[in-house]
């Protein structure tokens, strides 16, 4: 009977498209990050400083007006500190005016020419307007300037990936995630990258993404697709667990349990408990119902059998599984 199984749990590349498309949103409808090497300078007065850092943070929680009149405080007190037009330009870019943007980067590299920030925030605001080629030569100023530049390396390999030069983007992420072992952005993307070039690997980062942040139910999944792919379906019931007390409502672990249960285990009771709890919280998921017919039709329980693939059916007309199943019944 194995051929009338069918698994369909969400794969993990489509996360990975997900993944980035929400990164590159992100690069477009924000200013840059915040960067290590932001500094003030060695002369700047106590209330130059804090105006700077009021700022930021209004910046962070989206007062953008706010945060140009605190920013423009701190340049009334100490108008040659280039690390307040950094600040500037990052407001500027909140505001989706990037050629005020790139006048207060260009005014912070002519303050400081040797300072690898406002050639990091010039090449992210590049990768903003989609300038690669732009966006990549001052990445790699940034990190001529200062070579343990984590930022850069994976908003390069962002521009790359973007481009389609996925060879030359996984080089620049792993250098980023090699000079910072916790950039969770890079460890995720070349987990993802890595899927179906090499499992292993894959299945490397992220464990490492786990090992920073216990409670991520996306890579947890992934993982357990993973291993569930490749035959470990023990640790990948194991994930799928972990995975529901964290989160009880994350629907397609409980599913792939089910799935397990019903296949690898032959556990049929089992299964239809975690397909109960997966169309309590999606009762449109035609899998789970064709599935939960399954177990119900080995176990001989044929109306109940029946009206899962008659609903699955009603939610999907002609739905070719619960057709057979119903022919099946007939018969």
């Amino acid at each position: 009977m194995l051929n009338i199984f069918h698994f369909t749990g969400m794969k993990t590349c489509a996360y990975f498209l997900l993944s980035l498309l929400i990164l590159v949103s992100a690069c477009r409808n924000r200013p840059a990050p915040a960067d290590v090497t932001d500094r003030h300078g060695p002369e700047s007065s106590p209330d130059a400083i804090a105006c700077n850092d009021s700022a930021r943070v209004l910046l962070e929680s989206r007062r953008i007006n706010e945060a140009l009149s605190f920013v423009n405080r701190a340049l009334a007190l100490d108008p040659a500190n280039p690390a307040y037009f950094v600040t500037l330009s990052d407001i500027y870019l909140g505001m989706n005016n990037p050629l005020k943007a790139k006048e207060a980067l260009n005014r912070a590299t002519d303050l400081a020419p040797l300072d690898p920030v406002p050639c990091f925030k010039t090449g992210y605001l590049y990768l903003v307007l989609n300038e690669h080629a732009l966006a990549r030569e001052y990445f790699k100023r940034a990190i001529e300037l200062q070579p343990v530049y984590p930022q850069s390396y994976f908003h390069l390999g962002i521009s790359f990936l973007e481009t389609g030069d996925t060879a030359r983007a996984i080089q620049s992420l792993q250098t980023a995630a090699q000079q910072d072992e916790r950039y969770l952005d890079a460890l995720v993307i070349l987990g993802s990258l890595f899927e179906t070039r090499d499992p292993g690997v894959a299945t490397a980062y992220y464990l490492n993404v786990l090992r920073i942040d216990s409670a991520n139910v996306q890579i947890r999944y992934n993982l357990g697709m993973l291993l569930q792919q490749a035959g470990n379906s023990a640790m990948a019931e194991d994930q799928y667990l972990k995975i529901l007390s964290i989160d009880s409502s994350y629907f397609p672990a409980s599913y792939n349990l089910g799935y397990l249960f019903l296949v690898s285990r032959e556990d049929y009771t089992g299964a239809i408990r975690y397909f109960d709890h997966t169309l309590r919280l999606n009762p449109s998921y035609v899998d789970a119902l064709y599935n939960r017919g399954l177990c119900y039709e080995i176990l001989g329980e044929k109306d109940k059998a029946r009206r899962d693939y008659r609903e699955a059916l009603r939610v999907l007309p002609n739905f070719e599984r619960a057709v057979d199943g119903m022919n099946r019944l007939d018969k």
